[in-house]
């Protein structure tokens, strides 16, 4: 019987959540599938953002995506 690979979440990007919302979009039109954490946080309890107030969402794509994901956000920031 064949092993599956079991995939982890990996965290690309910290930040704030306009920011987190186009890097979604260009890991997307990547062929890369993004997942949000926290985006509601802000909204609903602001209290429990950072003491910096922005660095609320995070972005999550499979492990096996995470050096192309890196690469895209890496060429974003340039």
């Amino acid at each position: 019987m064949e092993k599956q690979h079991s995939i982890e979440p990996v965290e690309i990007f910290r930040g704030s959540l306009w920011e987190a919302e186009i890097i979604q979009g260009l890991l997307n039109s990547e062929g890369i599938e993004t997942y949000v954490q926290d985006d509601q946080t802000g909204t609903i309890a602001p209290w429990r953002m950072l003491s910096s107030g922005v660095e609320s969402v995070k972005l999550l794509v499979a492990d096996e995506e995470a050096a192309k994901a890196r690469q895209v956000i890496s060429e974003y920031r340039e």
